[in-house]
């Protein structure tokens, strides 16, 4: 198991957190995309205003392809993927808030509510 993680799902996670982290970066700053300002009024209203980050998404994935992993439920390798994917996503949400958009812009912008939130709870 320490040999899957060390030589599989560490190096393809690094990867894939780099390639997540630059389509948001590219989204951002080549596109001028701001999910605060850009995505609010589309998907506010699906979640009373409740921001969603990409890495929320990493969260269940992780947890559900450790387990299926560490107790030998289903194809190992789909396990495995599902690990790597949940934890590039993390990694490259806290990554994007923290050490890319803190300081370039000064704020890490990790909010956990849309601005205007009140608006979105109807």
């Amino acid at each position: 198991m320490l040999d899957l993680l060390l030589h599989t799902i560490l190096p393809w996670a690094i990867a894939l957190t780099l390639v997540f982290e630059a389509i948001t970066i590219l989204f951002r700053f080549g596109f001028r995309v701001q999910a605060t300002r850009d995505t609010a009024r589309y998907v506010a209203r699906w979640t009373r205003g409740l921001r969603i980050h990409h890495g929320y998404w990493g969260v269940p994935l992780l947890v559900l392809g450790g387990a299926a992993l560490g107790t030998s439920i289903g194809p190992a390798q789909a396990a495995a993927w599902m690990v790597i994917v949940g934890l590039a996503l993390i990694k490259s949400d806290l990554m994007h808030h923290f050490l890319v958009l803190w300081p370039i812009t000064g704020r890490h912008e990790f909010d956990l509510v849309y601005p205007e939130r009140a608006r979105y709870r109807k």
